[in-house]
């Protein structure tokens, strides 16, 4: 397993060294989750240093990023994560196929943890519209699953980047391992802007850790743009 633990690694370090640690956990769900064996790792989320506006006094700190998980191999991997986010309290803004939300018994679920349906042929429009919301509030984290499916591609789907490069906030690297039972996220990165560089960074942030199919876990690679997002489309009914 790499090292896990709290880590900055950037050429944009944040100002300070100040964590936000959500309220609101729920025991029961801390509690289910080790009753089937897992161990949840959290460290805390990463705050920083807004310049104080002219109409503003003191200090004005936030806690603002994106949180990827990987890997996503399947139906039981959101399970488990939900878990854990009402485990630990976090309010996360999650983005969720919107052919999701056209199952009754899914909506009220999804809606419940946060998430919000989002059409693959608007990724730009997804992108901007959070980086919006994201912008006016001091605690904001955007959720998501970069392969956006739970079988194998030739990469990850690229809107995370772009959220975490152009509104400039950290990428927390969330981490669920069945080979050992593990599940958290200890470990955020700043971006570069170089994608090849920093799709490099995050793969070794996540090497040895294991999907619960493990060959179903796609390469962390950037998509090209080309590639047709149709060949994602997981048939109904599938478990894996």
């Amino acid at each position: 397993m790499p090292d896990l633990k709290a880590d900055f690694h950037s050429t944009q370090p944040p100002a300070g060294a100040r964590l936000h640690y959500p309220q609101g956990g729920k025991a029961w769900a801390a509690g289910m989750l080790r009753a089937l064996g897992w161990k949840l790792e959290f460290a805390g989320l990463p705050m920083q240093r807004l310049e104080r506006r002219s109409t503003e006094a003191g200090e004005r700190w936030v806690s603002r990023g994106v949180i990827i998980a990987y890997p996503h191999t399947s139906n039981w991997d959101g399970f488990i994560g939900l878990l854990a986010i009402w485990a630990l309290g976090i309010k996360l803004t999650l983005w969720g196929k919107a052919s999701l939300f056209k199952i009754p018994v899914l909506r009220g679920l999804l809606r419940s943890a946060g998430a919000v349906p989002i059409e693959r042929t608007d990724a730009k429009g997804a992108v901007a519209s959070t980086i919006a919301e994201m912008e006016k509030a001091d605690v904001y984290w955007l959720g998501l699953a970069p392969e956006g499916t739970r079988k194998r591609l030739p990469g990850w789907r690229t809107g995370f980047y772009h959220v975490a490069t152009q509104a400039q906030v950290p990428v927390g690297i969330a981490f669920l391992d069945w080979g050992t039972k593990r599940i958290g996220v200890t470990h955020f990165l700043w971006l570069s802007g170089d994608r090849q560089a920093d799709f490099s960074r995050i793969a070794q942030a996540y090497a040895g850790v294991t999907g619960c199919v493990a060959d179903n876990a796609s390469p962390i690679v950037a998509l090209e743009a080309s590639f047709d997002r149709k060949q994602a489309v997981v048939s109904p009914g599938s478990t894996s």
